[in-house]
Parts: structure tokens; C-alpha cells; sequence
């Protein structure tokens, strides 16, 4: 019975054994789920190009700025604005108000009468060059001088700057002559006045410097742009060649016309806003009008512009031909038709 027993027991003892081999080799596989891989991730979508950095805006230039200006002046010249009144009309407008007079003769001269309310700041010595600020923005500048043509250099440059700028015709000469009133109260230097205006722009920006450049090398008698008719015809007897005439009387059939300096050439305001570009710079300008007002305009204009240029003092017809003299006591130099 015993051994019986024993036997069961192994035979019962090797099947339990058999089944849990069995389901631990199998069982444990079928109870885990089965793991499925994830679908990859879709790739990101290229960056877009980044945009065309926009073109660079050329840089304004000094010169540039100097020729744009000028033809801007030349035009508006040619379309009749005079940048210049009469006297008695800048009288009337500085009774009214609102007006800055500007009075570019020495201080000596200026403290023995002067228009009443002006400010002193003479044209020889390159003072103003530094004191454009001083000089308003908002306000008609009148700005006068002995005979009209150095005012006429400053009117010029005090424009292509951005001022509203007019020249007084004839200077103090025309002044007194009108028996307009005149008071002697001393200096009073533009100097002393506080800054009032700086340019808006960029391109003011430049135009200011070229504007002061322009003024301040105007530092005595020998740089101050203009050739007396004397000089200018012993030049063109010794080296005509080296010097380009032009006649602004216009129009050219009433004054080139009748008579002009040999080998000078007519230009009207069109012309100049025109051929600006056509003058030659391996000569030296020298521009004749009437008086030496209109041509003291176009001067200031051109040597801002890059030329060497000089106006005909007293102008063709006052300077050249004498005519601001009587007949009898005139001593003119030759013209041709």
C-alpha cells in the first residue's frame, strides 16, 4: 500500500510538473498584448525662403543735393519769380510785419544807418556761415547789402538752404536814392541772437553745409566771387581760353543781341535749370547781367554746384559798358553783335 502510494504520488508530482512547463512556455506570450509600432512622424514642412532683403536707398550726397537745388532755383527763375524786390515794395512788407532784414555790409557801414530791425552779419569774412541758424525759418528774409549783388550771393545759397529768402535790388545805393528811412542804433550783430531753426531733412542737412561752405569761404576781397571788368578783359586778352562767358540779359534779342562780350555765350534760367550739367569745370564762369544782381543769384547757385565762377562786377551793361555813368563820362569795353 505504501509503495502504491509512493508511485501515485511521483506520477501526480510529474504531471504537475508537465502542465506548468506548458504554461509558463506558453501562457505568458498569448496573455501580453502585442506591441505595434507608431507610425513615424510626418515631416515638418520646409521653412519658407526668407524675403529679398529690399533694395538700399542710394545715400544723398553733397553734390547731388547741390545740383538738384540750383536747377530747382534756376526753374523758379525761369517760370518769373525774381527772388528780389524793389525798395519801396520790401518797405511796405517790412512795415507790415513778419519779416527778418538781413544786412550783409560791414559793421562800420551798418552802424551808420541801417533799416530799422535789421541784423548785422558781414558777407566778407565767412561769419555767417555759422550762424545760419540764427536766421528763421518761418518768417520772408530780406537781405540787403551795398549795390545789391553780394546780398544776391547770399539770397542765392539762404534759398538752396530752404529759407524764403529775397535780396533788396540795389542794396543800400537804391535805398538812399529812394530817400527811404535809415536809423544809426549801433551794432546789431545776427551773433547775438539765440539758434531758432536747423534743417528738416537729410537733403536740408546737406544743402546748410553746402550753403555754409559756399559763405564761409568768402574771407576777403580776393574771394568774393566777382571779377571787375578791368581784370576780366585783361584775362580774356592773355588767356581767353580759360574762361566761359555767360550773358543772362534776357531776353537775348533785346540785350545779347545788340551786343555782347566776344565769345560769351546767352543763357537764359531755362538754360541753366536745363544744362547744368553741360557747363564745363576746367574753366573758370564768370556770368554778366545788368547790374551784377541776377548774375550774383546765379553765382551763388553754380559754386555750390562745383564750379569755379565769378560774377562781372557791376554787371554788361552797368559795369562792362559804364552805364550807370553819364554818357560823356563812360568808359566801356568792346562788344560784338
Amino acid at each position: 500500500m505504501f509503495k502504491k502510494n509512493k508511485s501515485f504520488k511521483a506520477l501526480l508530482l510529474a504531471l504537475t510538473l508537465l502542465l506548468t512547463v506548458t504554461m509558463v512556455g506558453c501562457g505568458g506570450n498569448s496573455a501580453d498584448p502585442v506591441d505595434t509600432p507608431a507610425p513615424a512622424p510626418a515631416p515638418a514642412p520646409a521653412p519658407a525662403p526668407a524675403p529679398a532683403p529690399a533694395p538700399e536707398a542710394p545715400k544723398l550726397s553733397a553734390a547731388d543735393v547741390a545740383i538738384e537745388r540750383a536747377k530747382d532755383f534756376a526753374a523758379a527763375r525761369a517760370a518769373g519769380e525774381s527772388f528780389m524786390l524793389a525798395p519801396d515794395k520790401a518797405l511796405e512788407k517790412i512795415n507790415a510785419g513778419g519779416v527778418f532784414v538781413l544786412d550783409v555790409r560791414s559793421a562800420e557801414d551798418f552802424e551808420k544807418g541801417h533799416i530799422a530791425g535789421a541784423y548785422n552779419a558781414a558777407f566778407t569774412g565767412g561769419e555767417l556761415a555759422g550762424l545760419l541758424d540764427r536766421l528763421p525759418l518761418d518768417k520772408e528774409i530780406f537781405v540787403i547789402c551795398y549795390s545789391g549783388q553780394t546780398a544776391n550771393q547770399i539770397n542765392g545759397a539762404l534759398n538752396t538752404a530752404g529759407f524764403n529768402s529775397k535780396a533788396i535790388s540795389g542794396g543800400m545805393g537804391n535805398w538812399n536814392k529812394a530817400t527811404l528811412p535809415v536809423e544809426g542804433t549801433g551794432a546789431n550783430p545776427l551773433s547775438a541772437l539765440p539758434a531758432v531753426s536747423a534743417p528738416a531733412t537729410d537733403a536740408d542737412k546737406l544743402a546748410w553745409q553746402n550753403a555754409e561752405g559756399f559763405i564761409g569761404a568768402i574771407v576777403s576781397a580776393e574771394t568774393n566771387n566777382m571779377v571787375a571788368p578791368a581784370k576780366l578783359s585783361e584775362a580774356l586778352a592773355t588767356a581767353a581760353d580759360k574762361h566761359y562767358i555767360m550773358d543772362i540779359r534776357a531776353p537775348k534779342a533785346d540785350n545779347y543781341d545788340l551786343g555782347h562780350i566776344e565769345g560769351s555765350h546767352f543763357y537764359s534760367w531755362e538754360d541753366i535749370a536745363n544744362k547744368i550739367d553741360q557747363l564745363p569745370k576746367d574753366k573758370t564762369l564768370v556770368v554778366g547781367c545788368w547790374s551784377g544782381n541776377n548774375a550774383g543769384q546765379a553765382v551763388a547757385i553754380l559754386k555750390i554746384a562745383g564750379y569755379d565762377v565769378k560774377s562781372l562786377q557791376g554787371g554788361i551793361d552797368n559795369g562792362w559798358l559804364d552805364k550807370a555813368k553819364p554818357e560823356a563820362e563812360r568808359k566801356p569795353f568792346p562788344v560784338v553783335k
